[in-house]
């Protein structure tokens, strides 16, 4: 892989953020936008395992969208900036079971693109913590 293709990738997830966080914005309920679209980053990795991994991948990954699930009801619960741990959480759970340069189930570019998606949105809960504080 070229290093101008990762690179290419993460600066993709990260404009891929802006209309996401846009939308989480403009909504009167924002840390709930954020906290849903945790599971939904996770449950996409469980669409490749059923489509081209084995059962073991399968359970591994439907066990990741319950964990993200969890850590994204904590956050939204009880506290923002843990939800913002918990997107960075889900980008080290990628790059963990799907390794830059190492063939998977999952297209190589996905979990690099989410290396700028997950980044932005965790800026964005942070940020938005810190303003209501």
């Amino acid at each position: 892989m070229i290093r101008g293709q990762l690179l290419l990738a993460v600066w993709a997830g990260a404009a891929l953020a802006l209309p996401y966080l846009f939308y989480a914005h403009r909504s009167r309920h924002s840390r709930r936008v954020f906290a849903i679209g945790l599971p939904i980053a996770a449950a996409v990795y469980v669409v490749f395992a059923a489509s081209r991994g084995t059962p073991h991948d399968l359970f591994i990954e439907s066990l990741g969208v319950l964990l993200f699930a969890l850590l994204a009801f904590v956050g939204f619960r009880y506290w923002s900036p843990f939800l913002a741990l918990a997107w960075v959480a889900h980008l080290s759970w990628d790059l963990l079971l799907h390794p830059i340069g190492i063939p998977s189930y999952a297209p190589w570019w996905y979990a690099v693109t989410c290396i700028g998606f997950d980044l932005v949105v965790a800026g964005a809960i942070v940020g938005t913590s810190r303003a209501r504080l």
